[in-house]
């Protein structure tokens, strides 16, 4: 018990960074700056880390997924638990991809571009706010039907992307505003 606990506090752990990228981000493009252009190399590095991080997550999620249809003999209640996962991962999908359009639209961009990724960071993090938090139903399945050996593959991940993710990382907090 003590592995699998120690499995899904690593992947609480990167799930928390994410919340906490987000959060600055959300900050920012919030408040009132001056010259708002002085924030787009935080907002590539926040959007530079945000896709490293979600498209690992989402494999997590998706693994989780397909773990538990293995497993379980999917009666309608399972199935629409999971149901409701694949909907809000395939919404999340589509914020990010917009998401990192105007990233990608800032790296080249304009005053425009600026005011474009400011208004994709609102509208992501509000999808993520309000449709990708703690889901009870699809917890309580993992949780009673996952193993040590699930939560083991689930959390895994290669030195190389640790690393990149964490650099990533580092770069968000070292170019926050202020800091």
């Amino acid at each position: 018990m003590r592995d699998m606990d120690a499995y899904i506090e690593s992947i609480r752990q990167e799930r928390g960074r994410l919340r906490k990228v987000r959060s600055l981000l959300a900050t920012e493009v919030t408040a009132s700056h001056a010259d708002h252009a002085a924030l787009k190399g935080f907002y590539i590095a926040v959007a530079e880390y945000i896709e490293a991080s979600m498209a690992r997550l989402h494999r997590q999620d998706v693994m989780m997924l397909d773990t538990l249809r293995r497993k379980l003999q999917m009666n309608s209640e399972q199935t629409a638990i999971i149901a409701e996962v694949d909907a809000r991962l395939a919404g999340n999908q589509r914020h990010l991809a917009e998401f990192l359009a105007a990233a990608a639209a800032l790296k080249l961009g304009n005053t425009a571009a600026l005011a474009n990724f400011e208004a994709c960071a609102k509208a992501y993090n509000h999808y993520i706010d309000t449709h990708m938090g703690h889901h009870a139903p699809s917890t309580e399945l993992a949780r009673a039907n996952l193993d040590v050996a699930d939560w083991r593959a689930m959390a895994a991940r290669a030195p190389r992307e640790a690393e990149a993710e964490q650099a990533c990382y580092q770069r968000v907090l070292a170019l926050l505003p202020g800091a």
